[in-house]
């Protein structure tokens, strides 16, 4: 089984989240996702340095949301 792509930078895979996911992290929040088999990107940006404690991770939350709403 291949790693991860965001297990293998350090991060744990996210549950609803595909084991395709890529993505690249900037400063402020800035974000990109690339997910090849559902031909989807996502940019995020940002001016947001800390996320307060008790806050879902909003990465995992949207790309979650996101796929979700994505037919089969």
């Amino acid at each position: 089984m291949a790693a991860h792509p965001i297990a293998a930078s350090g991060s744990p895979p996210q549950e609803g989240v595909p084991d395709d996911l890529y993505m690249s992290r900037g400063h402020n929040q800035n974000h990109s996702y690339v997910i090849p088999s559902l031909d989807l990107v996502m940019v995020r940006q940002g001016n947001r340095n800390r996320q307060p404690s008790g806050e879902p991770d909003f990465s995992s939350t949207v790309i979650q949301e996101i796929v979700s709403a994505l037919p089969d």
